[in-house]
C-alpha cells in the first residue's frame, strides 16, 4: 500500500477529490504549526528580510531616551517692586527649564516659615501678581517651585520684599 498523508501535495495515490490524497483514518494528522526549528528559521528570515530592506526592527521596554531623568529642573524668580507698602501689588516672574519639559511652576509666600501657595501656572510666561500682606510684617519672602514632566521638583532661591509703612 502507498503511504498517504493529510497534507495537500504530500505523497499518496491521488485518490482524493480535487487532487487531495485519499483519507486514511489510521494515519495521524500532522500539525499545521511549524516545528520549533522551522519557526526559528522563519523568524530569522523575516528579521533578515526587514533589516535588508531598511525596515529595521525596534524592540522597546517602555523607557525612551526622552524619559531619562537627568536631574531636577532649573528655576529662578524675580520680583518688582522689591519695596512696597502693605496691600500694594507685587509682580512675581519665574524662569524654569528642563530637558523633559516643565509641567507647572507654583509661587509661594512664607508665613511663619511655612510655604503658602499663591498660584500655579501650567505654561509660560510664569508671572503672578500678589499683594503685600497688611499684618504688621516688615518683609515678605517668596519663592517659585518648578515641577518637570517626570515629576522632579526644584525650588528657586528665596527673595525678600521689604514692606514699609
Amino acid at each position: 500500500m502507498t503511504p498517504v498523508t493529510r497534507e495537500r501535495g504530500g505523497w499518496g495515490d491521488g485518490g482524493g477529490a480535487g487532487g487531495w490524497p485519499a483519507y486514511d483514518p489510521a494515519m495521524p494528522a500532522r500539525s499545521a504549526l511549524p516545528g520549533p526549528r522551522r519557526a526559528r528559521l522563519a523568524a530569522a528570515a523575516l528579521l533578515l528580510g526587514l533589516a535588508g530592506c531598511g525596515g529595521g526592527i525596534a524592540i522597546g521596554i517602555g523607557i525612551g531616551v526622552d524619559d531619562i531623568n537627568r536631574g531636577p529642573p532649573s528655576v529662578s524668580i524675580a520680583a518688582s517692586p522689591t519695596r512696597v507698602a502693605p496691600g500694594q501689588a507685587v509682580q512675581l516672574v519665574a524662569a524654569a527649564s528642563d530637558e523633559n519639559g516643565i509641567d507647572v511652576v507654583a509661587f509661594f509666600r512664607l508665613d511663619n516659615g511655612q510655604p503658602q501657595p499663591l498660584g500655579t501656572l501650567g505654561r509660560p510666561p510664569y508671572e503672578l501678581t500678589t499683594t503685600a500682606p497688611n499684618d504688621g510684617r516688615t518683609r515678605m519672602t517668596v519663592f517659585a517651585r518648578a515641577i518637570d514632566n517626570l515629576g522632579s521638583v526644584a525650588d528657586s532661591q528665596r527673595i525678600d520684599i521689604e514692606i514699609v509703612r
